[in-house]
């Protein structure tokens, strides 16, 4: 198993959508159909039954008054996820997890250069909750406590196990911490950028993934199997 943190500082802020900001878009009988408008005007994405991701649809008014954003099929993409999960984790943040997990699994899908030659498509990675979950406390606690977002903070030195302490059954491929992109895809950017993370996150064994997003921290792991 290979193990790597990245630390990398970005001063400037990505876009973030807001509490009120629109639901994600479900998928559709016509390509790319957005959410209705939010509270904020902030723009749906649009699902397609095909699998690919619309485009974003258009904002609503500043009054959330506005019309539904009606969006195009993408090229690439998995479909449009709900991203409120019914916890109580930040909704923006949930938003910036979903995000991520969406562009991870189109390079995925489409096949990836890290940088040693063209890697061939792998199967797309679904959020698993309970790993979800594990991630987003184990960032919190390490980073209000120690700031910390190593995989071996205090307290968890032993990885992978006190991932597995938590109930999760399958298999842990691959995991990478990274701190200071506030847009999901500066973040895929990046890690796509490093070469041995660039093939972590193309490993084929995954079918699993959880993206915790905490104030500016993020964790990723990679699994397979499990519950």
């Amino acid at each position: 198993m290979r193990r790597e943190v990245v630390v990398v500082m970005v001063g400037a802020l990505g876009l973030a959508c807001g509490e009120n900001a629109n639901e994600i878009g479900t998928a559709h009988e016509v390509p790319g159909v957005g959410g209705s408008g939010g509270d904020d005007g902030q723009p749906a994405a649009g699902g397609a039954p095909d699998g690919n991701a619309g485009a974003l649809g258009g904002a609503g008014a500043p009054a959330g008054s506005g019309g539904s954003g009606t969006g195009i099929g993408g090229s690439a993409g998995g479909a449009a996820v709900e991203c409120d999960d019914g916890t109580d984790w930040n909704l923006d943040w949930q938003q910036l997890e979903c995000d991520a997990i969406a562009l991870i699994n189109e390079r995925r899908a489409t096949g990836y250069d890290c940088g040693s030659g063209l890697l061939a498509p792998v199967g797309s990675v679904a959020r698993h909750q309970l790993l979800t979950e594990t991630a987003r406390d184990y960032l919190k606690n390490s980073m209000d406590q120690y700031d910390c977002f190593e995989v071996r903070c205090p307290g968890y030195e032993d990885y992978p196990d006190w991932v597995y302490a938590s109930g999760f059954s399958g298999t842990m491929e691959y995991e990478v911490g990274a701190w200071g992109q506030r847009d999901a895809a500066a973040l895929v950017d990046m890690l796509f950028g490093a070469m041995s993370i660039c093939e972590g996150l193309m490993v084929a064994n995954a079918d699993q993934i959880a993206v915790a997003h905490y104030d500016g921290a993020w964790m990723v792991f990679l699994a397979s199997g499990g519950d």
